[in-house]
């Protein structure tokens, strides 16, 4: 199960790292950025959030939540792994 646990950590880190990125590109498009620039940074940012949106909802991770849903019942609720899960 400790494996599983990990695998599902290293994949929403992921999620959350692209989310990042994506949230910093829009701080610099708002902060920084040239108005010429306006067409790359949609394209960058709608990569970002496809990338992070497909991997979210992807088949494997809604495996590991399925495979979780027995081992989850038995965790305190305010567990570290029980919030992730």
């Amino acid at each position: 199960m400790e494996e599983k646990l990990a695998l599902l950590k290293k994949k929403l880190a992921t999620v959350s790292d692209l989310n990042y990125s994506a949230a910093l590109l829009e701080w610099d498009q708002q902060v920084n950025m040239p108005a010429s620039g306006n067409t790359e940074r949609a394209d960058q940012m709608a990569t970002l959030s496809e990338l992070s949106h497909n991997l979210f909802i992807s088949a494997e991770i809604g495996q590991l939540l399925a495979d979780f849903q027995s081992y989850a019942q038995n965790l305190d609720p305010n567990s570290d792994y029980a919030r992730l899960i």
